[in-house]
């Protein structure tokens, strides 16, 4: 079936993803503190 191997891939995919969206925000949130 391959489960583990998709669910493995899908993880680093989603936890890459939730890493650029932390970043983001991060950036819009030190830009709303100092005027970038």
């Amino acid at each position: 079936m391959g489960g583990l191997g998709e669910t493995t891939r899908w993880v680093s995919v989603v936890a890459s993803l939730l890493v650029l969206v932390m970043h983001m925000i991060g950036i819009e949130l030190r830009c709303m503190h100092d005027s970038c």
